[in-house]
């Protein structure tokens, strides 16, 4: 909600985000198809993190909400090198 940092692959030791054991409201929607491959309510791990595995070869909209401020981002697997960490999702 404050601040971002840049991150491309998740490392559970050192990647650290702001909400801490908080719950929050997460979709994942596959722009090609229209599947919802994640729908519910989460608490964020005590880095502050909330993880998912999503299917190889996608391209989805991402959106988080907590209380009433959210974050949209598109995300995707297509790539081999595609990012396994999403930092920078601000809600507002």
């Amino acid at each position: 909600m404050e601040a971002t940092h840049e991150c491309a692959f998740h490392s559970l030791t050192t990647c650290r985000g702001e909400l801490r054991s908080r719950e929050i409201s997460v979709s994942v929607v596959d722009n090609s198809s229209g599947e919802i491959l994640e729908d519910g309510t989460h608490t964020t791990h005590d880095n502050g993190f909330v993880g998912f595995w999503l299917p190889r070869g996608i391209t989805a909209d991402l959106t988080c909400a907590l209380e009433d401020v959210t974050g949209t981002a598109s995300i995707s697997t297509q790539a081999e090198d595609d990012l396994t960490c999403l930092t920078s999702l601000q809600l507002t």
